[in-house]
């Protein structure tokens, strides 16, 4: 979408009206909030309850990616964007547990690949450089000392055919 409007829908319930300035009416879930940023080439992407936005520079919206959730009431809390393959990675909470998707960019639509496990229970910090993943997992409030943390280091594997996308180094 290029042009969009967003209107106000009282018949909807908690859906968003989007129009596109093909006139096209999609309804769609939507959260206000703004969990984490990074920065691209193209602008940057904002990472929402379950969906990413894909920003211009000037701030306006590029591209709307919903998830396809799998596990009702999942909440992304941290993104990543890999500056070499145009892929963004998100960390995704649900029960306690925390899945991975990774959003391919390269085509004309966005590609959301996940759930992937990852084993880790709270995120405190995501970072990926090349094929290497880093998921910083340590307890939300460390204060208290529940448990035990960790870095976790992940070798990502691309291969379409292969179950597994990270491999826990």
């Amino acid at each position: 979408m290029l042009n969009y409007t967003i209107e106000n829908c009282t018949d909807c319930g908690d859906k968003v009206r989007i129009i596109n300035h093909l006139e096209d009416k999609r309804d769609f879930f939507a959260e206000t909030d703004m969990e984490d940023y990074v920065f691209s080439r193209s602008g940057g992407y904002v990472q929402q309850f379950q969906s990413i936005l894909k920003m211009k520079h000037n701030g306006s919206i590029d591209q709307v990616t919903v998830f396809p959730s799998v596990l009702d009431g999942e909440h992304c809390t941290h993104i990543q964007h890999s500056w070499i393959y145009d892929y963004t990675l998100s960390a995704c909470e649900h029960l306690g547990e925390i899945y991975l998707y990774t959003t391919t960019y390269t085509s004309f639509k966005p590609f959301v690949n996940g759930p992937f496990y990852s084993g880790a229970k709270f995120v405190s910090g995501l970072h990926i450089m090349e094929d290497i993943l880093v998921l910083v997992d340590v307890d939300e409030h460390p204060e208290y000392s529940k448990r035990h943390g960790g870095v976790m280091i992940f070798a990502m594997n691309h291969d379409p055919f292969d179950p597994e996308m990270f491999d826990l180094v």
